[in-house]
C-alpha cells in the first residue's frame, strides 16, 4: 500500500491483516494516535519476546519506545526490528505488517532492505506473508512489488513512481497509471490492484 500521510494507510491495512491468525505489526514511530486506536487490541511489546510468544498472543505489535536522543532511538530501532524480521522468517506462519517502509530500508535510518527482501524471498514457503506501507510507490523495494498479490495505491503523478509500477507483477504500468489519475477523486481513496488476475481493479476509499 502507498499514500499520502493521513490518507489511511494504517487503518486500510487492517482488513487484509485480519484474516490472517497470527499478525506482528511492526512500528516505528515515535508517537501515532492513528495506531493507538486502530490496533488498541493488539499487545505491545518493545522488542521480540526472548522465549517467543505465548500461544494466546496472536495479535501483537513491536513498538519500540524512543530513547532520550535520535541516534539512539535509530540505533535501537534497527536492532530490535532486525531481530523481529529473523524470528519471523524462521518462525513462520506469521502475517507481518510493516509500517513506513521508507524508513525500514533507507541506508541513512534502519537500513534494512536485505533482511526484508529475503522475508519476501523465502516467506511464501514459510507461511509468512506481509503488508507493506510506503508514502510512495518508489519507497517499495522492487521485490516487494515483483512478489505482491494485491496492491493499493494512492493518486500520483510522478513519473518516477510510474516506473516503479512496472515492478508490479505482469501488470501495465501505463494502464495502472492512468487509471490511478482518473479514477481517484479524493485523497482517502486507493486504487486496488490485483496482480494475480483474481479481481476487477476498484477504488477504495478509507473514509467510507
Amino acid at each position: 500500500m502507498s499514500g499520502p500521510t493521513s490518507a489511511g494507510k494504517t487503518t486500510l491495512a487492517r482488513g487484509p491483516i485480519e484474516k490472517r491468525g497470527h499478525v506482528v505489526a511492526l512500528f516505528t514511530k515515535l508517537k501515532d494516535a492513528t495506531i493507538a486506536k486502530d490496533y488498541a487490541g493488539y499487545k505491545r511489546f518493545d522488542r521480540w519476546p526472548k522465549h517467543g510468544f505465548k500461544p494466546s498472543e496472536t495479535r501483537v505489535m513491536i513498538w519500540p519506545k524512543p530513547e532520550a536522543k535520535m541516534r539512539a532511538t535509530i540505533a535501537k530501532q534497527k536492532e530490535i526490528m532486525a531481530e523481529a524480521l529473523d524470528r519471523i522468517a524462521v518462525d513462520g506462519s506469521w502475517c507481518v505488517l510493516i509500517d513506513e517502509m521508507l524508513y525500514m530500508v533507507e541506508p541513512r535510518f534502519l537500513n534494512l532492505s536485505q533482511q526484508i527482501g529475503m522475508l519476501h524471498y523465502y516467506g511464501r514457503s514459510a507461511g509468512v506473508s506481509c503488508v507493506a506501507l510506503a508514502q510512495r510507490p518508489f519507497n517499495v523495494p522492487r521485490i516487494v512489488l515483483s512478489s505482491a498479490t494485491h496492491a493499493y495505491f494512492a493518486r500520483t503523478y510522478d513519473a518516477v513512481d510510474a516506473k516503479r509500477l512496472s515492478e508490479l507483477g505482469s501488470m501495465d504500468a501505463r494502464e495502472i497509471t492512468y487509471n490511478m489519475r482518473h479514477s481517484i477523486t479524493d485523497r482517502h481513496d486507493f486504487l486496488y490492484l490485483n496482480p494475480q488476475g483474481d479481481a476487477e481493479s476498484r477504488v477504495v476509499n478509507t473514509r467510507k
